[in-house]
């Protein structure tokens, strides 16, 4: 039987040079921010001074690991997440610890194939989106039964039943959002009847962290952020699906086998883009 494992997002397990892996620098949160940032969570500077998620594209400047700020009533709290909008005491600053170092190395999980192959190739964050809702355009006719299927949209396993009412198709019940997205798929109504259609609406990243799983072969150097330098665990771990933590699920799309491969960052904000090669 596979192991349970909870996500840990990304971690640092060693330094390339064999210096401190440990280290973290003390930057800013501004007050106020929107957006939530976990344990493992990948991190970018804002350009004023702050920090902010980082997502695909970025260059990284690191892992963030906690925060510690001043609550409205006056207790000094120290959490392993930034929760999205949260208010300080008369706007007092909010300090995050961040891993900075841009030789670290580390691990991550990933839901895609992985072998020895994929070793010292580069990759990429990818927008993973998952189906929210769904819209009926047009009811069509002659149905006395019938399915929903999904295909496109780069990602698998959204699923939803169809509701019919004198012929016409009356209702879409999601029961599967699918995961791995990057567009809407295409909402397609079978049956015995003719002329139903449907849309679905896309929601950008993962269900509980908004960022997203890794994709394998994206193009190197410059455009990558990440090269692998070697595999921990290849296709037997099974991942818990878990919400309300408090750290990150990066890598991750919302379940089901998953790898641990060992990468270094090669769009960091201190070194810029390390050159590479195109796999």
């Amino acid at each position: 039987m596979a192991n349970q494992n909870s996500p840990f997002g990304f971690r640092a397990i060693r330094h390339a040079t064999g210096g401190d892996s440990t280290r973290m620098g003390r930057y800013r949160i501004a007050a106020g921010y929107a957006t939530s940032l976990y344990d493992g969570d990948l991190v970018k500077s804002d350009g004023a001074g702050n920090i902010v998620r980082a997502v695909a594209g970025d260059a990284i400047l690191g892992i963030f690991r906690g925060c510690e700020y001043v609550s409205q009533d006056g207790s000094m709290e120290f959490r392993r997440h930034w929760a999205a909008s949260t208010a300080t005491l008369n706007g007092e600053p909010i300090y995050a610890k961040v891993m900075d170092d841009p030789f670290l190395v580390f691990e991550v999980m990933t839901s895609q194939t992985i072998d020895g192959s994929h070793r010292g190739k580069f990759v990429d964050m990818v927008p993973a989106g998952i189906v929210t809702a769904l819209a009926i355009t047009a009811p069509g006719a002659g149905y006395t039964d019938g399915s929903v299927a999904f295909s496109g949209g780069g990602g698998s396993n959204a699923a939803a039943k169809a509701t019919f009412a004198a012929g016409a198709l009356s209702a879409l019940a999601l029961t599967n959002p699918g995961a791995g997205y990057t567009a809407a798929p295409t909402v397609t109504i079978n049956g015995n009847g003719a002329g139903a259609t449907a849309t679905a609406t896309l929601t950008m990243g993962n269900p509980y962290t908004g960022l997203s799983q890794m994709t394998i072969g994206a193009p190197g150097g410059p455009a990558s952020q990440f090269q692998i330098l070697d595999i921990s665990e290849v296709n037997n771990l099974a991942v818990m699906n878990v919400g309300g933590e408090s750290v990150s699920t990066v890598g991750l799309s919302t379940g089901g086998a998953f790898s641990i491969v060992q990468v270094r960052s090669v769009k960091h904000e201190r070194l810029g883009a390390v050159a590479g090669v195109a796999v």
